[in-house]
């Protein structure tokens, strides 16, 4: 450690929401109410370890061949639920944190 770093002021710092979806589950297909769109997001954050394999997939559902094991894990659906909490440390903060609650303290935003 430097130990000149240690009592340095942040000039700014950034929060990263990620794609998380509340469940973890990535979301690969078309948008309901938006024809011509598709999408391929979501996760927990750790979808970058799918990418060798995942893109074919895709490529699948795109064609309207969702392999059948992952068309409810994959749909749209409407979540009620604005937190994603994560146990395993892989997210900053306390558990359960809501970003329009976070937003509204007025510290996110003067980044």
């Amino acid at each position: 450690m430097i130990p000149s770093l240690s009592t340095r002021p942040f000039t700014k710092s950034k929060l990263c929401w990620y794609t998380d979806t509340p469940d973890g589950d990535f979301i690969i297909t078309h948008h309901p109410s938006h024809p011509g769109l598709f999408l391929a997001t979501g996760g927990s954050g750790h979808g970058y370890k799918f990418l060798p394999v995942i893109g074919e997939k895709i490529v699948d559902v795109i064609s309207g061949h969702c392999p059948a094991e992952f068309e409810a894990k994959w749909c749209w659906r409407r979540h009620t639920v604005e937190t994603v909490v994560t146990e395993d440390g892989s997210r900053g903060g306390r558990p359960g944190m809501v970003l329009r609650e976070e937003m509204g303290k007025g510290w996110v935003s003067k980044l």
